[in-house]
């Protein structure tokens, strides 16, 4: 009993969370199998530890972080949590860009670009219950594509927590060591990639060249990036550290395989996680929210998109997902203001929505300017020049295959998120007035004059903002004000196209 308090005593101290069950089901098995009869006490910690390092936290499924972390809108993660690393993958550049780099080389033409390429690593941790997202919000000198997935992180607190994500800096992560050999191919970055791309998995992952992954450190000043360096060089100690000692654990731990196996079959004890108070007095700051969101904006769905998708886009390298703003506040239900103070007042709105419900990254088969293309202008005799009601429009629409019509209507919310798809905006949102309300998919260049920008340049800011362009971050940050406002703004006479080809009619013009 004394070996077991020792024990659960070193790994409290190290912000490690552990079952009774589990300690005792190790320790028993490393003094069986694995210790000589004359072990010390730090023997027997080491080698506790270098099995933790090994094990799937899941199996034990010991909960540290505070519950529904990842549902949380704005937080203060406080302490000190030892995770395991699912998967990291790298935000900031489009899939197919990254695996051909991967597992074709870089052109000889392009090494420089690569070696000044910026790079937003985005991480999957658990505790063994709960996995969360955590997102390189400034550079991190210790993580990079290579971490062994499975690998043991410790963080350290006080990190921001936006809309469920953690956002890194340097000062709040170390590497502790591990990998867990289940999730080596699966999980491994390029086969990340290859999945989300449906590319075949490669059963002996690459090493993905530092070149690929070098952070912009540029931002940090001349004293925080030699504090930089040197914590770096503390981590690369305790890393090839770590790789030997897994050396050695792994020639141990080949031959008796079963010990995971007898562990994770241990009882699983209801162990509830400490308790935290949550945070609400953050202040609802646009352009911090903006600036956190345009780094988490190039976050992948990677599940969804297809090679088939992929082959139809007019820019291949990009990918069609890539716009999730998530931070412009907009009330949902909004009746129409004549201050000019819009964007001061919509914090204190009960009843707002975000900029994640403005816009998605979902594909659309056809940009609505092609889709206009093919539609046509409406004959004469289908043109109505009088303004009607929103509620004599929706009667009418059944009933008309293709008309163009005038409403006066203001702003309700958003229904549809706006896209991004083969140089086009696409977006819908309901509009309404003292009758009734209708759905509106809001053409393309009526979405560049409300933005002040058209799509080419729009994408262009945002790749330049990426790039830490401070002018260019201005401008994006502007076309989104911009937009916000004229939105909220709205209440107009509008000039709608209903086809029989399109689910929505098409607002074409603000009147």
């Amino acid at each position: 009993m004394e070996e077991l308090l020792n024990v659960e005593s070193f790994f409290k101290a190290s912000q490690v969370h552990l079952s009774r069950e589990w300690l005792e089901s190790c320790i028993q098995w490393c003094k069986e199998e694995n210790l000589p009869p004359n072990y010390t006490l730090k023997d027997l910690q080491m080698n506790v530890f270098e099995q933790w390092l090994l094990l799937d936290l899941r199996d034990v499924e010991i909960p540290c972080l505070p519950p529904d972390l990842a549902s949380k809108l704005k937080y203060i993660l406080q302490g000190k949590y030892s995770l395991q690393l699912m998967q990291v993958v790298d935000i900031s550049k489009p899939k197919y860009f990254q695996l051909q780099r991967i597992r074709n080389g870089i052109p000889k033409n392009l090494e420089q670009e690569s070696e000044n390429s910026k790079r937003v690593l985005q991480l999957t941790l658990t505790d063994g219950v709960q996995e969360v997202i955590a997102v390189e919000y400034k550079p991190v000198e210790c993580l990079n594509l290579n971490l062994s997935p499975g690998i043991k992180i410790r963080l350290m607190g006080p990190i921001e927590v936006r809309r469920g994500r953690l956002m890194l800096e340097d000062r709040h992560v170390k590497i502790i060591g591990g990998e867990v050999d289940t999730l080596l191919v699966s999980n491994a970055a390029e086969n990340i990639l290859a999945k989300s791309l449906n590319q075949p998995l490669n059963e002996h992952p690459q090493i993905i060249k530092e070149s690929i992954l070098t952070a912009d450190t540029n931002i940090f000043n001349e004293t925080d990036f030699t504090s930089t360096t040197q914590n770096r060089t503390t981590q690369n100690n305790v890393i090839n550290n770590t790789v030997l000692q897994n050396q050695r654990i792994n020639n141990q731990f080949d031959s008796n395989r079963n010990l995971n196996t007898h562990l994770s079959s241990t009882p699983k004890p209801n162990t509830a996680p400490p308790q935290f108070q949550n945070v609400d007095d953050f202040d609802d700051d646009f352009q911090i929210d903006t600036e956190i969101e345009m780094l988490m904006e190039a976050e992948r769905d990677f599940e969804d998109v297809s090679i088939t998708e992929k082959s139809k886009s007019k820019t291949p390298d990009l990918f069609e997902d890539d716009l999730d703003f998530d931070t412009i506040d907009i009330p949902s239900t909004l009746k129409p203001s004549t201050s000019k103070n819009v964007v001061s007042n919509l914090s204190h709105s009960k009843s707002i929505i975000n900029i994640s419900d403005i816009i998605d990254e979902k594909t659309i088969s056809v940009s609505t300017t092609q889709q206009f293309d093919k539609i046509g202008t409406p004959t004469a005799s289908a043109t109505a020049p009088v303004v009607w009601s929103v509620e004599k429009l929706v009667k009418t629409i059944p009933n008309v295959s293709n008309g163009k019509f005038k409403i006066r209507a203001k702003f309700k919310k958003i229904t549809e998120k706006m896209t991004v798809v083969e140089d086009n905006f696409h977006l819908v949102a309901e509009v309404e007035d003292e009758g009734a309300a209708v759905a509106l998919k809001f053409h393309s260049d009526v979405v560049s004059d409300l933005i002040g920008c058209s799509v080419q340049e729009f994408m262009g800011l945002r790749e330049e903002w990426l790039r830490s362009n401070v002018e260019a971050k201005n401008k994006v940050l502007g076309a989104l004000d911009s937009l916000k406002n004229r939105l909220t703004d709205l209440d107009n006479v509008l000039e709608v196209v209903v086809n029989v080809k399109e689910k929505f009619p098409v607002l074409v013009k603000i009147l």
